[in-house]
């Protein structure tokens, strides 16, 4: 027979030496019994169910169906509430992270750059005051070194003045005495008295000082430098033999490296450009009145060569004549270009009369030495 099983809750007490009994309902009773009785479906009669007023039989169980006992729900209740408090701090937590995270990828990056762009800039000026005012001490204290200086060299200047004109005094009071002994032999003047102003104006007469010298060595250089303005702007020949002649001058042995280089930059200079039109070409009808040539490649050695001589010829032609004669590699052609480095007054003229000279004649001078090149052409015509 079937188990009639109902709310469970509305079963009576059980002890608490009774909690693994099975309790169940038959006929509207309820009846106990134990897990082994309740397999085997066999309720012995006269157990506790007649304790409790339960009424006895043996009734059919089926084992299936079982009612176990009361739980305490206070357990169950705690766990819920624990697991909702974590799930609400995780979700509290994932919230956070959300907040965190869009801050981080989407507020930080905008209040950064402004306030690192304030930063730097601050850092920017601070550094720069800072500079200023190093640049300042410095400048102030180049000054005041500058300003000693001068008053140095003022005194010096104002030493070697006062030097100056005693000396001159002396010297003309000497003269006026010697003058005066010249004019009557009655006067004479003692030995001693000319000893001793010979001393006096020898002590008079200041010596040369270091800022004469410093003065010495920046004319020189001005003058040389000046000689290399005018070769290269002017192409002046004669400037450029002054720098010859100062670099054999030996009292400009001390400055014998500045007349090199003032050389070669006149050198440079030339080697580098040349102020001859390349497209320029002789004026042949111009020059030579009532001939018939066309071409300056068709005019003879002697007629360049009295061109070149020419120096009433305007620049432009002489050294294109010069260029032109290295078609005719003769004796005279080569003497003739010799004699246009040495006494043109122009270096263009003489620029190419030196680069047909090297390169038809073979010559290996120095550009606008016209010394070396001299020696050159000796050597040449001897063998």
């Amino acid at each position: 027979m079937a188990i009639e099983i109902i709310d469970v809750s509305a079963a009576p007490p059980l002890q608490p030496e009774d909690e693994q009994l099975t309790l169940y309902r038959r006929h509207g009773k309820w009846l106990t019994a134990s897990p082994e009785q309740a397999e085997s479906g066999q309720l012995p009669p006269g157990d506790k169910a007649e304790v409790l007023g339960l009424p006895t039989g043996s009734p059919e169980i089926n084992p299936s169906v079982r009612v176990f006992a009361n739980e305490q729900r206070s357990f169950a209740a705690l766990r819920l509430f624990i697991l909702v408090v974590v799930l609400m701090l995780a979700g509290f937590a994932s919230f956070g992270g959300m907040l965190y995270s869009f801050y981080q990828k989407e507020v930080l990056p905008r209040l950064g750059p402004a306030s690192a762009g304030k930063a730097d800039q601050q850092l920017v000026e601070d550094e720069t005051t800072a500079d200023l005012r190093a640049a300042l001490d410095v400048a102030s204290t180049n000054l005041e070194k500058a300003s000693t200086q001068i008053l140095r060299l003022q005194m010096q200047v104002d030493q070697l003045r006062s030097g100056q004109s005693a000396a001159d005094q002396q010297l003309k009071s000497l003269s006026d005495k010697l003058q005066q002994a010249a004019g009557d032999p009655a006067t004479k003047l003692g030995p001693p008295t000319d000893v001793a102003a010979a001393i006096q104006i020898a002590s008079v007469i200041p010596t040369q000082s270091a800022v004469g010298k410093e003065l010495w060595l920046l004319k020189e250089r001005n003058r040389l430098t000046l000689y290399a303005d005018q070769a290269i702007a002017e192409g002046s020949s004669e400037a450029m033999a002054n720098l010859w002649t100062s670099l054999r001058d030996p009292e400009l042995e001390p400055i014998r490296q500045g007349v090199q280089a003032e050389i070669l930059r006149v050198q440079k200079a030339y080697i580098d450009e040349s102020r001859l039109p390349a497209d320029y070409r002789l004026p042949v009808r111009e020059l030579v009145k009532g001939t018939s040539l066309r071409s300056e490649a068709e005019l003879r050695p002697e007629e360049l060569v009295a061109l070149l001589k020419d120096q009433k010829q305007p620049v432009f032609v002489r050294a294109r004549v010069a260029y032109v004669l290295g078609g005719h590699p003769v004796p005279v052609v080569g003497q003739a270009l010799i004699d246009a480095m040495k006494n043109d007054p122009s270096l263009d003229v003489a620029r190419e009369a030196h680069q047909t000279l090297q390169r038809f004649f073979g010559m290996s001078a120095p550009l606008f030495h016209v010394a070396a090149a001299e020696a050159w052409w000796q050597s040449q015509t001897k063998k």
